[in-house]
C-alpha cells in the first residue's frame, strides 16, 4: 500500500498572511572592500602597542627643587640641601672595564652619556623610552612564583629574562648575558669582567637590567 501523508497541522495552527512573506535577495561582494577592511583592522591592531609617557617624580628644575621645599624657607638653603637628592642626583654611573664612563643614571630616570647628552630614560616601574620618547620595551619586576623578571622590546618580543635572586640576566635562549655584584661589579657570559655600575645596589637591579639590555648591550656583548 502507497506510505500514509503526512498529518495536517492542527486547525488553530495560524500561517503567516502572503504579505509578511519577503523574498530573499542577495548580491555580490566587492573583494578589494573586503580586502581593505581587513587591512584597517590589521593596521589597528599593529598601532595599539603600548607607547611611552614619562612619570618624573622628582622636581626637575632649580626652581621647582626650592618650590618644594616649602613656604618661608631660603631659596639658596633650600637648593644646596635639596639639589643632591633631586633629579640631578645620580642612581649609578656606568664604568667600563678601562675606567671610562659610559652613562649616568639620574633619580628623575634620565640617561646621559659621558659627555652629558641625553641617552634615553629609564623609568622606575621598568618602562623605557627614548630621548624622542619612543617606546623601547619594558623589564617587568620578579615574578611571585619565580622570582624571574621578563625584558621586551618596543615591539613587545621577548629580549632577556631577569633573575633578581641571582642578579643575572640571561637571554631569551637561557644563556647568561650578565651577573651582577653587591658592590656593583658585572661579569659577562664568559664571568669575565666588563665594568662597574658605581652606586648600584640590588634594588636597582630592573634599572640596570633594562640599561644592559634595551639601551647598552654592547656593555657586556661578547664578554
Amino acid at each position: 500500500p502507497p506510505p500514509a501523508p503526512p498529518p495536517a497541522p492542527p486547525a488553530d495552527t495560524p500561517m503567516p498572511p502572503a504579505e509578511q512573506l519577503r523574498p530573499m535577495t542577495t548580491r555580490d561582494v566587492d573583494a578589494e572592500a573586503v580586502s581593505a577592511l581587513g587591512s584597517s583592522r590589521h593596521q589597528k591592531r599593529r598601532q595599539s602597542r603600548k607607547s611611552f609617557a614619562r612619570a618624573v617624580l622628582h622636581p626637575r628644575s632649580p626652581c621647582e627643587i626650592a618650590a618644594r621645599a616649602g613656604v618661608g624657607v631660603d631659596s639658596k638653603t633650600a637648593l644646596h640641601d635639596l639639589v643632591g637628592s633631586g633629579s640631578g642626583a645620580v642612581q649609578f654611573r656606568v664604568v667600563d672595564a678601562d675606567g671610562r664612563v659610559r652613562a649616568q643614571l639620574a633619580a628623575d630616570g634620565s640617561l646621559t652619556s659621558a659627555s652629558g647628552s641625553l641617552l634615553a630614560y629609564i623609568e622606575r616601574d621598568g618602562t623605557v623610552g627614548s630621548a624622542a620618547l619612543e617606546y623601547l620595551g619594558e623589564v617587568t619586576p620578579p615574578g611571585a612564583a619565580n622570582g624571574v623578571g621578563y625584558v621586551t622590546d618596543g615591539e613587545d618580543a621577548l629580549v632577556a629574562e631577569v633573575d633578581y635572586g641571582r642578579a643575572a640576566l640571561r637571554s631569551a635562549q637561557g644563556s647568561t648575558v650578565a651577573e651582577l655584584r653587591k658592590d656593583g661589579e658585572v661579569l659577562g657570559h664568559r664571568g669575565s669582567h666588563c665594568g662597574r655600575l658605581e652606586g648600584f645596589s640590588y634594588g636597582m637591579l630592573q634599572q640596570a637590567a633594562a640599561y644592559i639590555a634595551l639601551i647598552d648591550p654592547d656593555f657586556v656583548q661578547g664578554k
